[in-house]
């Protein structure tokens, strides 16, 4: 099953769209790691990946796959399907 935009409300490719959907998600757990006061060394320790990594993730410097996505919002104690219909209706606004 893949994620795929509604074609009435985006003129993107499927690539684009996916891209700005990933985009959009690790925006907003980066948001709420801030908004916890959680440094990159913290999440890490919870998430088993080095601080580097999150740093170049959230820098836009490499894309995270779908179990780093899956750790990194557990640690922050939410729900990654839930984060990405939060991204999908960003991009819709």
């Amino acid at each position: 099953m893949s994620f795929s935009p509604d074609p009435a409300s985006r003129n993107k490719s499927n690539l684009e769209w996916e891209v700005s959907v990933l985009n959009e998600v690790v925006k907003l757990l980066t948001e709420e790691r801030k908004a916890l006061k959680m440094t990159l060394r913290q999440l890490s320790a919870l998430t088993g990946y080095g601080f580097g990594y999150h740093g170049t993730v959230e820098r836009g410097e490499s894309e995270p796959g779908m179990v780093a996505l899956l750790k990194w919002a557990k640690a922050l104690s939410l729900n990654l399907a839930e984060i990405l219909i939060q991204a999908e209706k960003n991009l819709s606004k």
